[in-house]
This record gives structure tokens, sequence and C-alpha cells, in this order.
């Protein structure tokens, strides 16, 4: 373990808030070049005491010690890092789903990428008279021949209620980010190939009423943590290739008046608290 004056102390905080958000001491196995590219700032415009960088990950590998590192001159220098994360508009937002879902070729996609109101593009409602920046309240792009992998963005459409995608070629897997669209009532997914393990941060939706991710390539289990979404109405989980036992949590949804789970590889036996559900179900 290093000497104090040897240590390095990386503080960071929210910029001009004095607010410690985040504090790091380096390992002396990371050498100073390869801190540097983590956190993205030109070594040229460096003040030795405020470092800024865009777009801070807290799943940073980095991880807390008291161990110390010099710098590339071999200098042991304290520095404190402010963050400055970008916040994507909308608009930004949107763009990133249109170019990874091949936009260019969509069946329609009037008005996309153009400076008109966002009310103007197609399969976009918004909240009328809201004073948030964000406005987005529907995107509504089912067969719209929308091809490829759904972007981890969508997660910051922070209003978002309703989400249709269905019966398009979307592939990969569903991103857990979807997780926090807090504000989500409808989400389809139906008829695209989408695969890989439903997120266990569906569970977060607490507002869903449906749920609707049938006819795709899902796999694994079914996360217990469906049973989080007491406003649950419907949930279409049928033809997929999912497996293992269907969770008895999913019981706690007594709003439910829709539930299909038939065409995939679970275990036979229901629990009976799913078995009790006053639905319309099928196994």
């Amino acid at each position: 373990m290093s000497n104090e004056k040897d240590l390095i102390h990386i503080s960071i905080e929210a910029v001009g808030s004095g607010i410690p958000l985040l504090k790091l001491n380096v390992p002396s196995s990371i050498q100073s070049n390869e801190l540097y590219e983590r956190v993205r700032f030109n070594l040229d415009k460096v003040d030795d005491k405020i470092i800024l960088f865009m777009d801070y990950d807290f799943n940073n590998p980095l991880k807390e010690t008291e161990d110390s590192m010099k710098d590339l001159y071999g200098d042991v220098k304290r520095i404190t890092f402010a963050l400055m994360t970008k916040i994507l508009t909308e608009r930004e937002i949107l763009e990133k789903i249109y170019y990874a879902t091949n936009g260019p070729n969509w069946k329609r996609n009037d008005n996309w990428l153009s400076d008109k109101p966002l009310k103007e593009w197609y399969g976009i409602e918004v909240h009328e008279g809201s004073d948030e920046k964000f406005i987005i309240k529907v995107l509504s792009l089912s067969s719209n021949k929308l091809e490829g992998v759904l972007p981890k963005e969508i997660g910051k459409l922070t209003y978002l209620q309703e989400l249709y995608l269905s019966s398009n070629k979307l592939e990969g897997v569903l991103p857990k980010e979807i997780g926090k669209l807090a504000n989500l009532q409808k989400l389809f997914l139906s008829n695209n190939k989408l695969e890989g393990e439903i997120p266990k941060e569906i569970g977060k939706l607490t507002n869903l009423q449906d749920l609707c991710l049938d006819n795709n390539k899902l796999e694994g289990e079914i996360p217990k943590e469906i049973g989080n979404l007491t406003n649950l109405q419907e949930l279409c989980l049928s033809y997929n290739n999912l497996e293992g036992e269907i969770p008895k949590e999913i019981g706690k949804l007594n709003n439910l008046q829709w539930l299909y789970l038939f065409n995939n590889k679970l275990e036979r036996e229901i629990p009976k608290e799913v078995k009790e559900l006053k639905c319309n179900k099928e196994f």
C-alpha cells in the first residue's frame, strides 16, 4: 500500500455543484494511458486539477483501491474529475433508432430526421402542451419494415407510454434499458426475431398494462420479476423458446385478463397460484 503522499485521488462530481458522485483511487496495475483512454480526455488539454469527460458510465470497470498511480510524466498527482454527462435529445434518440433499424428502407418514414415538430414524424404522438424537454408519448411503427437491432437508447424516451413495434424484423436481444421506461403502459414487440432472455429489468415497468412478446425467438426462463407488474392486463409470451418453470409470481397479477404461454418449452406443471387466476389463459 502506498503512502498518502503517493496516492492519486479521483473525485467525480457534478459540474459546478461540488457534490461528489463517486470517488476512485486507481490501482497501480492500470497504466496511466489506459486510464486516460477509459475516461476519454485529451492529455493536451488536461488541467492538473480538473478533467472533463463526457458520458460517464457508472458501470466503469475501475475498482476502488488504495494503491496509487503515476501519470505519464512519472509524477504523482491529485486530479479532480468533473462529471459532464451528455443528455441526448429525443431527436438524437430517434435518429439512433432510425439508423439501427434500417430507417431509410422503412415502409413509411415521413418527416423522420427533418426539422419539423416531432408530432409530424410518422408514428409519433406527443404529450400536447408539455413544458418538458421530452414529449414523446407514443411510438407506433408496427408492420413498417424495421430491420436490425433495437438500440439501448430507447430506454431514454423518458415519457413514453406506448411502444408498438410488432410485425417487423427486429433481431438481437431486448435491451435491459427498456426497464427505464417508467411511464410505459403498452409494450408490443410481437412477430419479430428477438432472441436471448427476457431481461429481468422489465419488472420495473410497474405501469405496464400490456406486454406482448409472442412470436419471437426468446429463450431462457420467464423472469419472476414479471410478478411486479400488478397493473398488467395482457401477458403474451407464446411461440418462443422459453423453458423452465412458470413463475408462481405471475399469480400476483390480479388484473390480468389474458395470459398466453403456449408453444414454448415450459415445464408442464402449472403453479396453483397461476391456475387460480381469473382470466383467459392458455399454457
